[in-house]
């Protein structure tokens, strides 16, 4: 029998589109009920897919937001690319809200949304982050790679969030040099995550964006260099 496998962006940023479409069909299609663990059932799971029109994940927690977790894009955002692959078109994506005494149910990218100002664009939170030298920093690059699963998996990354999370991170000086201190390496990282969010077509960057972007880059790998 085949494990259920996970996925993460390093794994597939090396995939080209319909590479990749076909690998997130490939990653769900085990049976995981009584007595069956893990056993691929790939022309049933193609049928059963073929009439999904809702893909829906319910919270009931405020502890995690979207961009916190892997999970978001590797779960739901992977089965809804799965079933946009087989039927052609893309389902409603929906996130419904049960930790509240009224149940709120929401569009995919106005989730994406809130979870992106309520952490990588709030002060506050990045201050409590780079409080914590090396691993703040590090939290920041990580929750920007699960944004870009996110773009990567739902299509509901809007534009002006990367260039709000460049001018946070990036353009900002003061800010960049926050990050560099903290942690070199994930500063880097986190202009590299940008860098490929153009590439792949999610940010629709300006010129003078990716120029303001490659000289910060530059002056980061040179900090590193001169680190090691």
């Amino acid at each position: 029998m085949d494990k259920v496998k996970l996925f993460s962006i390093p794994d597939i940023k090396f995939y080209n589109p319909p590479e990749f479409r076909e690998y997130l069909v490939e990653n769900y299609e085990s049976s995981q009920v009584e007595n069956i663990h893990a056993e691929k059932s790939d022309d049933l799971y193609r049928k059963n897919l073929s009439s999904v029109e809702i893909v829906s994940q319910v919270r009931d927690s405020h502890d995690y937001e979207v961009v916190d977790l892997d999970h978001y894009f590797e779960f739901f955002g992977g089965l809804s690319k799965a079933v946009e692959t087989i039927r052609g078109e893309k389902p409603e994506m929906l996130i419904t809200d049960t930790t509240k005494e009224v149940v709120k149910t929401e569009d995919v990218g106005d989730v994406i949304a809130r979870g992106v100002r309520t952490r990588l664009l709030n002060p506050k939170w990045i201050d409590e982050m780079l409080k914590h030298d090396v691993h703040g920093a590090q939290q920041i690059a990580d929750r920007l790679e699960n944004v870009l699963g996110l773009a990567a998996t739902t299509n509901a990354v809007d534009n002006w969030i990367w260039s709000s999370i460049a001018r946070r991170f990036v353009f900002d000086e003061e800010m960049r040099r926050r990050l560099i201190e903290n942690n070199r390496f994930a500063a880097a990282e986190v202009m590299e995550r940008l860098f490929e969010a153009e590439e792949r077509g999610y940010w629709d960057a300006t010129e003078d964006e990716l120029d303001e972007l490659r000289s910060a880059y530059l002056e980061a790998e040179g900090d590193i260099e001169d680190a090691i």
